[in-house]
């Protein structure tokens, strides 16, 4: 969403956009925990059992490798080894040996399938941004944005107010 956002406001760094997500995002994600606990206490959920040190350690090792796709992508970006497009291109390739070859989750003969789904996906994005590029090509041709800032300049003068 944020690479859509620089290319639209005009070419605006993706890295800082990035880091400018880093602080709303553990916000929302530390807000999402709480809630979450707060409902699951109201309506008496029940508790699981603890794991012990070791299982912990050892789910963290199995989590690792994936883990580890943040740090390469946004290290790769905030350091300037490569762009955000280069960025997702190497986590693709990432994800895939992963899957494949470490994990094993998925099999050689689903490829087929799941890149054809990818494909698919891709296309249905490609063409809504494709709209999406036309409409705004269409509506400021229209001075459409001028008619609607003139409209709410005529509510108020206050800035805020609008």
């Amino acid at each position: 969403m944020l690479i859509v956002f620089s290319l639209t406001a005009g070419g605006v760094s993706v890295a800082s956009l990035f880091m400018a997500g880093y602080l709303p995002g553990i916000l929302m994600g530390l807000a999402v925990m709480i809630v979450c606990g707060i409902i699951a206490k109201r309506r008496g959920y029940p508790l699981s059992e603890r794991a012990t040190f070791a299982q912990a350690c050892k789910a963290f090792l199995d989590a690792l490798p994936s883990l580890l796709l943040v740090f390469i992508v946004m290290g790769g970006i905030l350091g300037g080894i490569f762009t955000a497009t280069e960025a997702s291109a190497i986590a693709v390739v990432y994800t895939f040996i992963l899957s494949v070859l470490i994990y094993r989750e998925v099999k050689w003969r689903d490829l087929p399938k799941l890149i054809l789904e990818s494909v698919v996906t891709t296309s249905i994005v490609l063409l809504l941004i494709g709209f999406s590029v036309g409409m705004s090509w269409a509506m400021t041709n229209a001075d459409i944005p001028y008619m609607i800032s003139d409209a709410l300049m005529g509510i108020s003068d206050n800035p805020l107010v609008i």
